[in-house]
């Protein structure tokens, strides 16, 4: 994976959505252009203008804030992209809220630079950007998501965690890394104190 292809980001605002989900959705500029990664409850309260919209995966807690959007379109993984027209799948029937998004939908891995990570959905994704990652719910901090909801599965989160790591161990210690939810790390607090990264889980 050649660095020079990363995209540059600047972040300018990261709003976490009330509990229970306490969803982190970040709000950036890449390439003069206006991005919401996954988009959660209340996130229309921060963002006016037309926005596109970055998915690392599509359960109801991180699409459910497109909806309260000016939304251009919106970028997914082909396998989750079927999510965002299944309220059953995206679990937003679960909650009472069928949600459905019938916009614009286009390859997430056509236009950024991503490590496939399926095992919290099938069609999860790591994306990586020139001073920054955003894992979703695959990892945070100091552990990773859920694998038994429907589309988990636990091996292919053990296989996604390998590539992860290895991954990781090729940039610069201090490189941020975003989850889905909790707080902001780095690249070297992952590696030395997540314990699905130091062999103390897995």
């Amino acid at each position: 994976m050649n660095s020079e292809h990363f995209k540059n980001m600047r972040i300018l605002d990261t709003i976490t959505s009330p509990p229970p989900f306490s969803t982190n959705t970040y709000i950036l500029h890449v390439d003069d252009e206006l991005l919401v990664v996954d988009p959660g409850a209340g996130i229309g309260k921060h963002v006016n203008d037309e926005v596109s919209v970055i998915l690392t995966h599509a359960h109801y807690d991180h699409i459910v804030g497109i909806r309260e959007l000016k939304v251009k379109h919106v970028f997914v993984s082909s396998e989750d992209a079927e999510m965002l027209k299944n309220p059953k799948m995206n679990l937003s029937d679960l909650f009472g809220d069928p949600f459905v998004f019938d916009g614009t939908v286009l390859n997430l891995d056509e236009h950024f630079q991503t490590i496939p990570a399926p095992g919290h959905t099938p069609g999860s994704r790591v994306v990586i950007m020139k001073n920054g990652i955003f894992t979703g719910d695959v990892i945070f901090c100091s552990s990773i998501g859920r694998t038994d909801l429907p589309g988990g599965n636990e091996e292919l989160m053990k296989e996604s965690l390998k590539k992860i790591r290895q991954f990781l161990e090729t940039l610069p210690p201090d490189t941020p890394v975003f989850p889905g939810h909790m707080e902001p790390c780095t690249v070297k607090h992952i590696l030395d104190l997540n314990p699905f990264f130091n062999d103390t889980k897995w």
